[in-house]
Protein backbone atom coordinates (compact mmCIF):
# COMPACT_ATOMS: atom_id res chain seq x y z
CA UNK A 1 0.00 0.00 0.00
CA UNK A 2 3.11 2.44 0.78
CA UNK A 3 4.85 1.47 -2.19
CA UNK A 4 1.67 1.95 -4.17
CA UNK A 5 1.39 5.72 -2.74
CA UNK A 6 4.74 6.57 -3.00
CA UNK A 7 4.95 5.82 -6.91
CA UNK A 8 2.15 7.38 -7.15
CA UNK A 9 2.67 10.36 -5.31
CA UNK A 10 2.97 12.90 -8.05
CA UNK A 11 -0.52 12.20 -9.16
CA UNK A 12 -2.19 12.54 -6.14
CA UNK A 13 -0.49 15.77 -5.40
CA UNK A 14 -1.30 16.64 -8.80
CA UNK A 15 -4.95 16.20 -8.14
CA UNK A 16 -5.10 17.74 -4.79
CA UNK A 17 -3.85 21.03 -6.27
CA UNK A 18 -6.15 20.54 -8.91
CA UNK A 19 -9.26 20.93 -6.68
CA UNK A 20 -7.68 23.26 -4.17
CA UNK A 21 -6.89 25.79 -6.99
CA UNK A 22 -10.36 25.49 -8.21
CA UNK A 23 -12.12 26.18 -4.76
CA UNK A 24 -9.74 29.04 -4.34
CA UNK A 25 -10.44 30.87 -7.98
CA UNK A 26 -14.48 30.16 -6.65
CA UNK A 27 -13.87 31.72 -3.31
CA UNK A 28 -11.58 34.34 -4.95
CA UNK A 29 -14.21 35.26 -7.57
CA UNK A 30 -17.32 35.51 -4.77
CA UNK A 31 -14.98 37.46 -2.36
CA UNK A 32 -13.95 39.76 -5.40
CA UNK A 33 -17.80 40.50 -5.69
CA UNK A 34 -18.14 41.07 -1.66
CA UNK A 35 -15.72 43.57 -1.25
CA UNK A 36 -16.01 45.62 -4.37
CA UNK A 37 -20.03 46.51 -2.91
CA UNK A 38 -20.21 45.52 0.31
CA UNK A 39 -17.11 47.17 1.93
CA UNK A 40 -15.32 50.47 2.12
CA UNK A 41 -15.70 51.12 -1.67
CA UNK A 42 -18.40 53.67 -2.81
CA UNK A 43 -21.60 52.07 -4.47
CA UNK A 44 -22.94 55.20 -6.65
CA UNK A 45 -24.98 52.73 -8.93
CA UNK A 46 -26.42 50.46 -6.22
CA UNK A 47 -25.83 46.76 -5.68
CA UNK A 48 -25.89 44.44 -9.24
CA UNK A 49 -27.64 40.99 -8.23
CA UNK A 50 -25.63 38.15 -7.10
CA UNK A 51 -26.97 36.23 -9.06
CA UNK A 52 -25.57 37.62 -12.44
CA UNK A 53 -21.96 37.03 -11.03
CA UNK A 54 -22.18 33.67 -9.64
CA UNK A 55 -23.87 31.94 -12.41
CA UNK A 56 -20.44 32.96 -13.70
CA UNK A 57 -18.41 31.20 -10.81
CA UNK A 58 -18.19 27.49 -11.80
CA UNK A 59 -17.66 28.20 -15.61
CA UNK A 60 -15.29 30.55 -15.12
CA UNK A 61 -13.37 28.61 -12.50
CA UNK A 62 -13.32 25.94 -15.55
CA UNK A 63 -11.29 28.10 -18.48
CA UNK A 64 -8.98 29.23 -15.43
CA UNK A 65 -8.17 25.56 -14.27
CA UNK A 66 -7.81 24.83 -18.01
CA UNK A 67 -5.56 27.44 -18.93
CA UNK A 68 -3.31 26.52 -15.67
CA UNK A 69 -2.92 22.98 -17.02
CA UNK A 70 -2.19 23.71 -20.36
CA UNK A 71 0.63 25.81 -18.75
CA UNK A 72 1.93 23.13 -17.40
CA UNK A 73 1.58 24.26 -13.54
CA UNK A 74 0.25 20.38 -12.84
CA UNK A 75 2.52 18.51 -14.32
CA UNK A 76 4.60 16.34 -11.88
CA UNK A 77 7.44 18.50 -10.18
CA UNK A 78 10.37 17.08 -7.99
CA UNK A 79 11.84 19.82 -6.61
CA UNK A 80 9.09 20.90 -3.56
CA UNK A 81 9.15 24.81 -5.14
CA UNK A 82 10.57 26.60 -8.05
CA UNK A 83 10.13 30.51 -8.40
CA UNK A 84 9.71 29.41 -12.35
CA UNK A 85 6.10 28.00 -10.88
CA UNK A 86 4.95 32.15 -9.62
CA UNK A 87 5.58 33.19 -13.39
CA UNK A 88 3.73 30.11 -14.79
CA UNK A 89 0.21 30.72 -12.37
CA UNK A 90 0.29 34.65 -12.99
CA UNK A 91 0.42 34.13 -16.77
CA UNK A 92 -2.05 32.01 -15.92
CA UNK A 93 -4.23 34.19 -14.16
CA UNK A 94 -3.42 37.04 -16.71
CA UNK A 95 -4.77 35.02 -19.45
CA UNK A 96 -7.41 33.83 -17.82
CA UNK A 97 -8.55 37.46 -16.78
CA UNK A 98 -8.51 38.76 -20.22
CA UNK A 99 -10.59 36.44 -21.82
CA UNK A 100 -13.12 36.69 -18.86
CA UNK A 101 -12.97 41.06 -19.12
CA UNK A 102 -13.10 40.32 -23.13
CA UNK A 103 -16.32 37.92 -22.52
CA UNK A 104 -18.13 40.57 -20.21
CA UNK A 105 -17.56 43.48 -22.23
CA UNK A 106 -19.09 41.57 -25.40
CA UNK A 107 -21.74 40.63 -23.13
CA UNK A 108 -24.42 43.10 -23.66
CA UNK A 109 -27.49 41.95 -21.17
CA UNK A 110 -25.48 42.70 -18.19
CA UNK A 111 -22.74 45.22 -17.54
CA UNK A 112 -19.98 43.42 -15.22
CA UNK A 113 -18.14 45.61 -12.46
CA UNK A 114 -14.13 46.08 -13.64
CA UNK A 115 -13.63 46.27 -9.97
CA UNK A 116 -14.49 43.48 -9.05
CA UNK A 117 -12.58 41.77 -12.43
CA UNK A 118 -9.40 43.83 -10.28
CA UNK A 119 -9.91 42.71 -7.50
CA UNK A 120 -10.74 39.19 -8.54
CA UNK A 121 -7.43 39.43 -10.61
CA UNK A 122 -5.55 39.98 -7.39
CA UNK A 123 -6.68 37.66 -4.72
CA UNK A 124 -6.31 34.75 -7.47
CA UNK A 125 -2.73 36.25 -8.29
CA UNK A 126 -2.13 35.90 -4.21
CA UNK A 127 -4.03 32.81 -3.66
CA UNK A 128 -2.82 30.36 -6.45
CA UNK A 129 0.66 31.35 -5.63
CA UNK A 130 0.05 31.03 -1.50
CA UNK A 131 -1.95 27.45 -2.33
CA UNK A 132 0.83 26.16 -4.32
CA UNK A 133 3.39 27.06 -1.48
CA UNK A 134 1.32 25.59 1.11
CA UNK A 135 0.87 22.12 -0.81
CA UNK A 136 4.47 21.91 -2.16
CA UNK A 137 5.66 22.69 1.51
CA UNK A 138 2.75 19.72 2.53
CA UNK A 139 4.52 17.35 -0.06
CA UNK A 140 8.33 18.72 0.99
CA UNK A 141 7.25 17.95 4.68
CA UNK A 142 5.96 14.66 4.27
CA UNK A 143 9.27 13.49 2.37
CA UNK A 144 11.22 14.97 5.02
CA UNK A 145 9.75 12.68 7.79
CA UNK A 146 10.16 9.82 5.35
CA UNK A 147 6.15 8.87 4.57
CA UNK A 148 6.86 9.35 0.59
CA UNK A 149 10.44 8.51 0.51
CA UNK A 150 11.15 6.67 -2.80
CA UNK A 151 14.29 4.33 -2.43
CA UNK A 152 16.57 4.63 -5.20
CA UNK A 153 19.72 3.17 -6.16
CA UNK A 154 22.51 4.11 -8.45
CA UNK A 155 24.38 2.75 -11.13
CA UNK A 156 28.38 3.96 -10.81
CA UNK A 157 30.16 4.84 -8.32
CA UNK A 158 32.34 7.44 -9.55
CA UNK A 159 32.06 11.48 -8.52
CA UNK A 160 29.00 11.93 -10.40
CA UNK A 161 27.21 9.31 -8.37
CA UNK A 162 28.74 9.95 -4.62
CA UNK A 163 27.25 14.00 -5.56
CA UNK A 164 24.08 12.69 -6.45
CA UNK A 165 24.21 10.60 -2.94
CA UNK A 166 25.15 13.26 -0.79
CA UNK A 167 22.89 15.11 -2.57
CA UNK A 168 19.79 12.77 -1.87
CA UNK A 169 20.86 12.23 1.71
CA UNK A 170 21.35 16.04 2.25
CA UNK A 171 17.95 16.71 1.20
CA UNK A 172 15.42 14.75 2.19
CA UNK A 173 12.69 17.16 0.86
CA UNK A 174 13.35 15.88 -2.80
CA UNK A 175 11.47 12.85 -2.13
CA UNK A 176 14.56 10.17 -2.11
CA UNK A 177 16.44 7.77 -0.33
CA UNK A 178 19.63 6.56 -1.71
CA UNK A 179 19.88 2.69 -0.53
CA UNK A 180 23.31 1.82 -2.24
CA UNK A 181 25.52 2.05 -5.22
CA UNK A 182 26.02 -0.93 -7.85
CA UNK A 183 29.41 -0.31 -9.85
CA UNK A 184 30.30 -1.66 -13.22
CA UNK A 185 33.09 -3.59 -15.29
CA UNK A 186 35.01 -0.91 -16.00
CA UNK A 187 35.28 0.60 -12.41
CA UNK A 188 37.32 0.31 -9.81
CA UNK A 189 36.83 0.09 -6.23
CA UNK A 190 39.20 0.31 -2.98
CA UNK A 191 38.51 0.79 0.31
CA UNK A 192 39.73 3.71 0.55
CA UNK A 193 36.00 4.58 -1.21
CA UNK A 194 33.92 7.29 0.96
CA UNK A 195 31.04 4.98 0.56
CA UNK A 196 32.21 1.67 0.35
CA UNK A 197 29.74 0.63 3.22
CA UNK A 198 27.08 1.71 0.61
CA UNK A 199 28.24 -0.40 -1.98
CA UNK A 200 26.11 -2.99 -2.67
CA UNK A 201 27.52 -4.98 -5.44
CA UNK A 202 27.99 -5.52 -9.37
CA UNK A 203 25.80 -4.01 -11.96
CA UNK A 204 24.65 -7.51 -12.82
CA UNK A 205 23.26 -8.21 -9.43
CA UNK A 206 20.62 -5.32 -10.30
CA UNK A 207 17.50 -7.48 -10.04
CA UNK A 208 18.53 -9.07 -6.30
CA UNK A 209 19.23 -5.93 -4.93
CA UNK A 210 15.93 -4.17 -6.76
CA UNK A 211 13.98 -7.19 -4.47
CA UNK A 212 16.01 -6.97 -1.71
CA UNK A 213 16.08 -2.97 -0.97
CA UNK A 214 12.28 -2.80 -2.80
CA UNK A 215 13.56 0.14 -5.20
CA UNK A 216 11.22 2.19 -6.99
CA UNK A 217 14.02 3.60 -8.93
CA UNK A 218 17.22 3.32 -10.77
CA UNK A 219 19.81 5.81 -11.64
CA UNK A 220 22.67 5.79 -13.83
CA UNK A 221 25.40 7.98 -12.80
CA UNK A 222 28.15 6.71 -14.61
CA UNK A 223 28.76 8.97 -17.53
CA UNK A 224 30.06 6.64 -20.70
CA UNK A 225 28.36 3.79 -19.87
CA UNK A 226 28.18 0.95 -22.46
CA UNK A 227 25.53 1.24 -24.31
CA UNK A 228 24.82 -2.43 -23.98
CA UNK A 229 25.27 -2.63 -19.98
CA UNK A 230 22.77 0.73 -19.85
CA UNK A 231 19.98 -1.04 -22.57
CA UNK A 232 20.02 -4.58 -20.17
CA UNK A 233 19.54 -1.93 -16.98
CA UNK A 234 16.60 -0.51 -19.05
CA UNK A 235 15.19 -3.84 -19.61
CA UNK A 236 15.80 -5.08 -16.13
CA UNK A 237 14.06 -2.10 -14.92
CA UNK A 238 11.23 -2.28 -17.20
CA UNK A 239 10.84 -5.91 -16.01
CA UNK A 240 10.46 -4.81 -12.67
CA UNK A 241 7.87 -2.30 -12.83
CA UNK A 242 10.54 0.68 -11.61
CA UNK A 243 11.55 3.81 -12.82
CA UNK A 244 15.12 4.45 -14.05
CA UNK A 245 16.71 7.85 -14.85
CA UNK A 246 20.18 8.71 -16.80
CA UNK A 247 22.66 11.35 -16.05
CA UNK A 248 24.01 12.10 -19.37
CA UNK A 249 27.33 12.79 -20.30
CA UNK A 250 26.51 14.44 -23.19
CA UNK A 251 23.23 15.90 -24.70
CA UNK A 252 23.07 13.97 -28.42
CA UNK A 253 19.83 13.25 -30.23
CA UNK A 254 16.67 12.38 -27.57
CA UNK A 255 13.89 10.25 -28.90
CA UNK A 256 10.40 11.84 -28.60
CA UNK A 257 9.31 9.95 -25.51
CA UNK A 258 11.95 11.37 -23.99
CA UNK A 259 12.51 14.48 -21.00
CA UNK A 260 14.97 16.17 -19.37
CA UNK A 261 14.48 16.56 -15.90
CA UNK A 262 16.56 18.73 -12.95
CA UNK A 263 17.31 17.80 -9.29
CA UNK A 264 19.39 20.66 -8.10
CA UNK A 265 20.81 21.97 -10.87
CA UNK A 266 22.52 18.26 -12.35
CA UNK A 267 20.08 17.09 -15.46
CA UNK A 268 18.89 13.67 -16.02
CA UNK A 269 16.97 11.92 -19.09
CA UNK A 270 13.50 9.82 -18.33
CA UNK A 271 10.44 8.43 -19.76
CA UNK A 272 8.41 10.65 -20.77
CA UNK A 273 5.27 10.44 -18.05
CA UNK A 274 2.06 9.39 -19.48
CA UNK A 275 -0.87 12.44 -19.54
CA UNK A 276 -2.68 9.60 -16.81
CA UNK A 277 0.14 9.99 -14.26
CA UNK A 278 -1.66 14.01 -13.29
CA UNK A 279 -5.15 15.05 -12.11
CA UNK A 280 -6.47 13.25 -15.93
CA UNK A 281 -6.02 10.05 -13.95
CA UNK A 282 -8.81 11.29 -11.97
CA UNK A 283 -10.83 12.54 -14.42
CA UNK A 284 -10.52 9.09 -16.16
CA UNK A 285 -11.72 7.22 -13.03
CA UNK A 286 -14.17 9.15 -12.55
CA UNK A 287 -15.93 8.53 -16.27
CA UNK A 288 -14.93 5.03 -15.54
CA UNK A 289 -17.15 4.92 -12.48
CA UNK A 290 -20.18 6.81 -14.34
CA UNK A 291 -19.83 4.79 -17.36
CA UNK A 292 -19.48 1.46 -15.93
CA UNK A 293 -22.64 2.08 -13.41
CA UNK A 294 -24.49 3.30 -16.16
CA UNK A 295 -23.91 0.33 -18.13
CA UNK A 296 -24.65 -2.42 -15.58
CA UNK A 297 -27.64 -0.37 -15.30
CA UNK A 298 -28.93 -0.31 -18.77
CA UNK A 299 -28.26 -3.50 -19.65
CA UNK A 300 -28.86 -5.45 -16.62
CA UNK A 301 -31.60 -7.03 -18.82
CA UNK A 302 -29.27 -8.33 -21.70
CA UNK A 303 -27.03 -9.68 -18.59
CA UNK A 304 -29.89 -11.73 -17.11
CA UNK A 305 -30.50 -12.64 -20.48
CA UNK A 306 -27.05 -14.11 -21.36
CA UNK A 307 -26.87 -15.65 -17.64
CA UNK A 308 -30.02 -17.46 -18.29
CA UNK A 309 -29.13 -19.02 -21.74
CA UNK A 310 -25.47 -19.98 -20.41
CA UNK A 311 -27.08 -22.13 -17.08
CA UNK A 312 -29.67 -23.52 -19.77
CA UNK A 313 -26.94 -24.55 -22.32
CA UNK A 314 -24.22 -26.42 -20.57
CA UNK A 315 -22.98 -27.17 -17.21
CA UNK A 316 -20.83 -24.70 -14.51
CA UNK A 317 -20.99 -21.20 -13.85
CA UNK A 318 -22.28 -18.07 -15.89
CA UNK A 319 -19.01 -16.54 -14.76
CA UNK A 320 -15.37 -17.35 -16.00
CA UNK A 321 -12.77 -15.94 -13.02
CA UNK A 322 -9.40 -15.40 -14.29
CA UNK A 323 -6.04 -13.95 -12.63
CA UNK A 324 -4.91 -10.66 -14.44
CA UNK A 325 -1.87 -8.65 -13.97
CA UNK A 326 -3.41 -4.69 -14.01
CA UNK A 327 -1.56 -1.61 -13.68
CA UNK A 328 1.88 -1.90 -11.45
CA UNK A 329 1.88 -5.87 -11.96
CA UNK A 330 -0.95 -6.15 -9.39
CA UNK A 331 -2.94 -9.15 -9.76
CA UNK A 332 -6.79 -9.00 -9.81
CA UNK A 333 -9.78 -11.03 -10.42
CA UNK A 334 -11.35 -10.70 -14.22
CA UNK A 335 -14.62 -11.86 -15.15
CA UNK A 336 -15.88 -12.86 -18.04
CA UNK A 337 -19.43 -14.98 -18.69
CA UNK A 338 -18.46 -18.55 -19.46
CA UNK A 339 -17.81 -19.31 -23.03
CA UNK A 340 -15.96 -22.77 -22.42
CA UNK A 341 -16.44 -25.82 -20.91
CA UNK A 342 -16.23 -25.73 -17.08
CA UNK A 343 -13.12 -28.10 -17.32
CA UNK A 344 -11.28 -26.67 -20.63
CA UNK A 345 -8.10 -25.91 -18.96
CA UNK A 346 -7.57 -28.97 -16.80
CA UNK A 347 -5.47 -30.65 -19.48
CA UNK A 348 -4.28 -28.27 -21.46
CA UNK A 349 -3.39 -25.61 -18.98
CA UNK A 350 -3.22 -21.94 -19.74
CA UNK A 351 -3.48 -22.03 -23.83
CA UNK A 352 -3.86 -18.86 -26.47
CA UNK A 353 -7.77 -18.98 -27.82
CA UNK A 354 -8.12 -20.03 -31.40
CA UNK A 355 -10.73 -19.76 -34.33
CA UNK A 356 -11.50 -23.42 -34.33
CA UNK A 357 -11.13 -24.15 -30.32
CA UNK A 358 -12.98 -27.37 -29.83
CA UNK A 359 -13.37 -26.43 -26.13
CA UNK A 360 -15.85 -23.77 -26.40
CA UNK A 361 -19.79 -24.06 -25.95
CA UNK A 362 -21.97 -22.96 -29.30
CA UNK A 363 -22.93 -19.99 -26.98
CA UNK A 364 -20.05 -19.22 -26.18
CA UNK A 365 -18.78 -18.73 -29.99
CA UNK A 366 -21.17 -16.62 -30.57
CA UNK A 367 -20.40 -14.41 -27.27
CA UNK A 368 -16.84 -14.09 -28.36
CA UNK A 369 -17.73 -13.53 -31.90
CA UNK A 370 -19.60 -10.18 -30.55
CA UNK A 371 -17.90 -9.55 -28.07
CA UNK A 372 -20.53 -10.09 -25.44
CA UNK A 373 -18.61 -12.22 -23.31
CA UNK A 374 -16.10 -9.36 -22.23
CA UNK A 375 -19.44 -7.34 -20.59
CA UNK A 376 -19.36 -8.47 -16.92
CA UNK A 377 -16.00 -6.74 -16.82
CA UNK A 378 -18.01 -3.77 -16.14
CA UNK A 379 -18.02 -4.93 -12.94
CA UNK A 380 -14.01 -4.76 -12.79
CA UNK A 381 -13.97 -1.45 -14.08
CA UNK A 382 -16.95 -0.29 -11.56
CA UNK A 383 -14.62 -1.91 -8.73
CA UNK A 384 -11.52 -0.05 -10.18
CA UNK A 385 -9.52 -3.12 -10.79
CA UNK A 386 -9.82 -2.22 -14.78
CA UNK A 387 -10.88 1.24 -17.19
CA UNK A 388 -12.92 0.73 -19.79
CA UNK A 389 -9.82 2.14 -22.13
CA UNK A 390 -6.65 0.59 -21.85
CA UNK A 391 -4.64 -2.18 -22.73
CA UNK A 392 -5.18 -5.58 -22.24
CA UNK A 393 -4.94 -7.23 -18.86
CA UNK A 394 -2.72 -10.61 -19.52
CA UNK A 395 -2.73 -14.26 -17.12
CA UNK A 396 0.27 -13.54 -14.63
CA UNK A 397 1.64 -17.66 -15.98
CA UNK A 398 2.36 -15.52 -19.75
CA UNK A 399 3.43 -11.89 -18.25
CA UNK A 400 6.19 -13.93 -16.49
CA UNK A 401 6.88 -15.22 -19.94
CA UNK A 402 7.15 -12.49 -21.72
CA UNK A 403 9.03 -10.26 -19.62
CA UNK A 404 12.14 -11.50 -19.87
CA UNK A 405 12.03 -12.13 -23.92
CA UNK A 406 9.87 -8.86 -25.38
CA UNK A 407 10.99 -5.57 -25.67
CA UNK A 408 8.97 -2.82 -23.08
CA UNK A 409 6.48 -5.29 -22.28
CA UNK A 410 5.61 -4.53 -18.53
CA UNK A 411 5.18 -0.82 -19.80
CA UNK A 412 2.10 -1.21 -20.50
CA UNK A 413 1.57 -1.73 -16.67
CA UNK A 414 2.06 1.82 -16.00
CA UNK A 415 -1.57 2.56 -16.72
CA UNK A 416 -4.52 0.48 -15.72
CA UNK A 417 -6.15 -2.37 -17.96
CA UNK A 418 -9.53 -1.64 -19.81
CA UNK A 419 -12.14 -4.04 -21.51
CA UNK A 420 -11.01 -2.55 -25.42
CA UNK A 421 -7.73 -0.68 -26.20
CA UNK A 422 -5.84 0.44 -29.28
CA UNK A 423 -4.33 -3.11 -30.03
CA UNK A 424 -7.86 -4.76 -29.54
CA UNK A 425 -9.43 -2.18 -32.14
CA UNK A 426 -6.71 -2.76 -34.64
CA UNK A 427 -6.94 -6.24 -34.52
CA UNK A 428 -4.40 -7.38 -32.36
CA UNK A 429 -6.19 -9.56 -29.98
CA UNK A 430 -5.71 -13.06 -28.72
CA UNK A 431 -2.67 -15.12 -30.38
CA UNK A 432 -1.41 -12.78 -32.86
CA UNK A 433 1.75 -10.43 -32.98
CA UNK A 434 2.60 -9.35 -29.43
CA UNK A 435 5.46 -6.97 -30.74
CA UNK A 436 2.90 -5.63 -32.74
CA UNK A 437 0.33 -5.39 -29.68
CA UNK A 438 3.08 -3.44 -27.36
CA UNK A 439 3.58 -0.54 -30.23
CA UNK A 440 0.02 0.04 -29.43
CA UNK A 441 -0.14 -0.29 -26.09
CA UNK A 442 2.60 2.31 -25.85
CA UNK A 443 1.35 4.66 -28.39
CA UNK A 444 -1.96 4.42 -25.81
CA UNK A 445 0.12 5.11 -22.91
CA UNK A 446 2.10 8.06 -24.10
CA UNK A 447 -0.66 9.60 -26.02
CA UNK A 448 -3.66 9.05 -24.29
CA UNK A 449 -6.31 11.83 -24.46
CA UNK A 450 -10.22 11.49 -23.78
CA UNK A 451 -10.90 11.73 -27.41
CA UNK A 452 -8.35 8.63 -28.04
CA UNK A 453 -10.59 7.27 -25.08
CA UNK A 454 -13.46 8.07 -27.07
CA UNK A 455 -12.59 6.95 -30.58
CA UNK A 456 -11.37 3.74 -29.26
CA UNK A 457 -15.06 2.94 -27.41
CA UNK A 458 -16.43 4.00 -31.46
CA UNK A 459 -14.28 1.85 -33.21
CA UNK A 460 -14.99 -1.11 -30.34
CA UNK A 461 -18.20 -1.61 -31.55
CA UNK A 462 -17.27 -2.47 -35.32
CA UNK A 463 -14.03 -4.18 -34.49
CA UNK A 464 -14.40 -7.84 -34.35
CA UNK A 465 -11.27 -9.42 -36.24
CA UNK A 466 -9.80 -11.97 -34.25
CA UNK A 467 -12.84 -12.06 -32.49
CA UNK A 468 -13.22 -15.61 -31.02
Amino acid sequence: MLKSIRRHEHTLFSALLTVTDFLVIVFSLLFAYYIRFYTFFDVPKGIPPFLAYARLVIPVAILYTIILERLGVYKPKIDPFHLSEIYELLKGVIIGSLIVMSGTYLYREFQYSRGVMLIAFMLLAFLLVLDKIIIRSIQANMRTRGLLLKNVLIIGVGKPAQRYYETLKSKPALGFNPVGFLYCDDETVDKDHPYSTAILGHADDIGEIIEKYRVDEVVVALPGISHNILIKIIMLCEKEIVKFRVMPDIFEIMMSKMTIEEIEGMPFVAIKETPLLSWWYFVKRGLDIVGSGLGLLVLSPLLLLIAFIIKRTSYGPVFYKQERMGIDGKVFTMLKFRTMRQDAEQETGPVWATSDDTRKTKFGSFLRKTNLDELPQLINVFRGDMSIVGPRPERPYFVHQFKSKIPHYMSRHRVKSGITGWAQVNGLRGNTSLEERIKCDLYYIENWSLMLDLKIILKTFFAHKNAY
